[in-house]
């Protein structure tokens, strides 16, 4: 596990660091662990970052999607179709 060593860290903030870990009964890195855990934004996963590309990809689109009469199946038929061409446009 990575070693952390800051200089001229400020007294102030290790007493009260310290003393919040004497009153939890940890140590004072386990309560500087936490404090820090829960002061940064959680992680994205990867299926969050691939579902971001996803819609930024959809926003690119030159062609506006029509709402209008909008059929789920002919849309879902089309981008069968297209995807099949384009597997077949790469491997001939």
């Amino acid at each position: 596990m990575p070693m952390l060593q800051v200089a001229d860290f400020p007294a102030d903030i290790y007493s009260r660091i310290s003393a919040q870990a004497l009153r939890e009964n940890i140590t004072f890195e386990q309560e500087l662990i936490f404090l820090l855990k829960n002061s940064l934004p959680p992680q994205e996963t990867a299926n969050q970052i691939r579902r971001r590309a996803v819609f930024q990809r959809v926003k690119a689109r030159s062609v506006p999607l029509k709402t209008d009469n909008l059929d789920v199946a002919n849309i879902i038929s089309d981008m069968r179709e297209e995807r099949t061409q384009q597997v077949y446009d790469c491997c001939h």
